[in-house]
């Protein structure tokens, strides 16, 4: 399955404060309608969508589903490296950062 997500354009935001009203929208793979953008103005000034204007972009991504086991109680030494992953990928992150501010 896929689903379409919509995603504003980063020009149109910045430039004129106009973006999806919904952030992001979520295209079920099953839809067959039209496809239609409600737009916020977040601008100072009004703005006027001409015949043409790309107000949005559209991403095409596989869903994957995910498996669920159900437990009767959580492997904490599982998770603990879980979580001493992750706050290594973050240290890493947040060095790189630093280096590259340099």
């Amino acid at each position: 399955d896929y689903v379409a997500l919509v995603y504003a354009r980063s020009g149109l935001g910045i430039k004129h404060g106009v973006a999806p009203a919904n952030c992001v929208g979520v295209i079920d793979s099953d839809y067959r309608g039209e496809i239609l953008v409600g737009l916020q103005n977040s601008g100072e000034s009004d703005f006027t969508v001409q015949p043409g204007d790309r107000v949005a972009q559209l991403m095409i991504a596989p869903v994957i589903q995910a498996g669920i086991q159900m437990v009767d109680e959580l492997d904490k030494e599982r998770f603990r490296r879980f979580a001493a992953s992750l706050q290594n990928q973050i240290d890493e992150h947040l060095a790189n950062k630093s280096e590259n501010a340099e």
